[in-house]
């Protein structure tokens, strides 16, 4: 369209617009075309000139993209995973390292869907000939819960592997219980299954 040519100072400019955003603007963008066409075309103006053409299609891809709508909803997140402190330390029946483990960083979301993500960055040894380095290849990642009579529910993923340095992300759908209380997240070593960082702080 004649007169709707960026200037050349703006040419290959990428806008940014925050994912949380995205939702918003789309929903704004269909009530917008509802109200001011018979055909759902968007008009919108640009440095004084008018562009048409951005249509329904458009509009529902941007709300599809909103994260709600393909990350699902989280029934917890924990934004802080702790190494543990103590040698041999049993929590919720799951027996710990033999040796203190420290954590850079780390994070675990559980899904509606029962998708349990969890990343580990720097999960190494914080004692020992090894200490800041992780001697074992492949971890995974447990969900306590606490069943309504009290009783524990442990429900782990498979293992993956694991970096030197300690990093890992592991994903896997889990069967969820009808009830967990108390839930607390463990990354651990394989095979040993011994825990070296879990939820907390």
């Amino acid at each position: 369209m004649r007169g709707a040519v960026d200037p050349p100072e703006h040419r290959g400019e990428r806008l940014s617009i925050p994912l949380d955003q995205v939702r918003d603007i789309g929903h704004t963008m269909l009530a917008f075309a509802n109200a001011g066409t018979d055909n759902g075309t968007v008009v919108y103006v640009r440095g004084g000139a008018a562009v048409k053409g951005l249509t329904y299609m458009l509009v529902l891809l941007l709300v599809g993209m909103a994260p709600g709508a393909w990350a699902g909803e989280a029934l917890f997140e924990f934004e802080q995973l702790r190494g543990i402190p103590t040698a041999n330390l049993v929590v919720r029946n799951i027996a710990g390292g033999g040796l203190p483990w420290t954590i850079a960083q780390g994070e675990a979301r559980l899904q509606e869907d029962g998708t349990l993500k969890v990343e580990v960055e720097g999960l190494v040894l914080a004692a020992g000939p090894n200490a800041g380095t992780n001697p074992v290849g492949q971890f995974l990642a447990t969900l306590s819960c606490l069943n309504a009579d009290g009783t524990i529910n442990n429900i782990s993923t498979n293992p993956v592997p694991a970096t030197s340095t300690g990093d890992a992300r592991i994903e896997e759908v889990l069967p969820l219980p009808d009830t967990c209380l108390g839930p607390i997240v463990f990354v651990q070593g394989f095979p040993s299954l011994r825990w070296f960082a879990m939820s907390g702080f």
